[in-house]
């Protein structure tokens, strides 16, 4: 069966960025893991989408602690897959700045409940 070719807005932004980084990923399948940004905004979403997702039927709100719950555990997941860190964040520790990171997404986690 012949797939119809599929490009996506995430792939052409990159292709007209650099096109070697569009080769290397897209052609070559090289993934650089993402740093911890990235990972802290996943992981948050997921909070929000499991508050909202039951939401739908419910129409009620979950418990602040299943929401920070939620994405506390979507961080640990997503850090487990691999991730990268600036020279800056190397020079401080990784347990530092993981878990700056992680004390950041529970606030923004908490807030979002509140």
């Amino acid at each position: 069966m012949n797939e119809k070719p599929h490009s996506s807005s995430t792939q052409l932004e990159m292709y007209w960025r650099c096109p070697e980084s569009y080769r290397r990923r897209y052609v070559e399948g090289e993934k650089i893991p993402p740093g911890i940004a990235p990972i802290q905004g996943k992981a948050y979403h997921v909070g929000a989408e499991t508050n909202f997702r039951q939401k739908i039927e419910s129409w009620v709100d979950l418990p602040k602690k299943e929401i920070v719950e939620a994405a506390a555990a979507a961080f640990d997941t997503e850090l487990a897959g691999g991730y990268i860190l600036s020279e800056e964040e190397v020079g401080r520790g990784s347990s530092v700045i993981i878990g700056e990171a992680k004390d950041k997404l529970v606030q923004l986690a908490e807030l979002h409940a509140e």
